[in-house]
């Protein structure tokens, strides 16, 4: 009955599933520190997203730069990968521009190669 069991094709299925279920998990990133950086300790702007911001076109264009502006306010767009921002991987939190929400933080992005925060 033993030779059986190990003959069985579903005996290397569980077997599979035990190993790869005692490997080490992928290490995370760290902080200079040696610390995993955690969005616990990111300082985070006090605004809600409920909060609705009325302001004239006038005092948008004072507020933002031209590229902003056509954006954020005239659902613009930029060509890909074109953009300063395209390689950046500090560490932290992105904001809205116009509302100052927090967008994404840079813990959660990774290289897709679209050139979007991914």
């Amino acid at each position: 009955m033993t030779w059986f069991l190990f003959r069985s094709p579903s005996w290397f299925f569980v077997t599979g599933f035990f190993i790869a279920a005692c490997t080490h998990p992928v290490a995370t990133p760290t902080d200079e520190t040696g610390f995993r950086a955690s969005p616990a300790t990111w300082v985070v702007h006090d605004t809600t997203w409920t909060e609705n911001i009325r302001r004239t076109n006038a005092e948008w264009k004072s507020l933002l730069s031209a590229a902003q502006y056509r954006i954020t306010r005239e659902h613009g767009t930029e060509p890909p990968f074109s953009h300063p921002y395209n390689k950046v991987h500090e560490k932290g939190i992105f904001y809205c521009a116009d509302c100052e929400n927090p967008l994404f933080a840079s813990e959660t992005k990774f290289e897709s190669g679209t050139g979007w925060p991914s």
